[in-house]
């Protein structure tokens, strides 16, 4: 059974990034903080079986991945969340 991987990134080149290394997953990846929230909030979210969300999700944005995670605890606690960045 494939598994199904939620990811929370704003950047196009670590999309594609991922698209390419976890090409055996069913993934669920979103752009949109807003989308984010109401899909983590949504029972279809019981289906993901992995989280990763990006931490740094540009200027000026009102939440970031720690806002997600605490979402995802708070209704999934049982769905393991790899928080990750690419800033230097």
């Amino acid at each position: 059974m494939t598994k199904n991987i939620f990811i929370l990134e704003d950047e196009k080149i670590n999309i594609q990034i991922y698209k390419e290394f976890l090409k055996d997953f069913n993934l669920f990846i979103y752009d949109n903080i807003d989308d984010a929230i109401e899909y983590v909030r949504s029972m279809d979210f019981n289906k993901i079986d992995l989280a990763i969300l990006d931490v740094n999700l540009g200027s000026g944005l009102r939440i970031s991945g720690f806002n997600v995670a605490f979402q995802i605890i708070k209704i999934h606690s049982f769905i393991p969340i790899i928080i990750c960045t690419s800033h230097i």
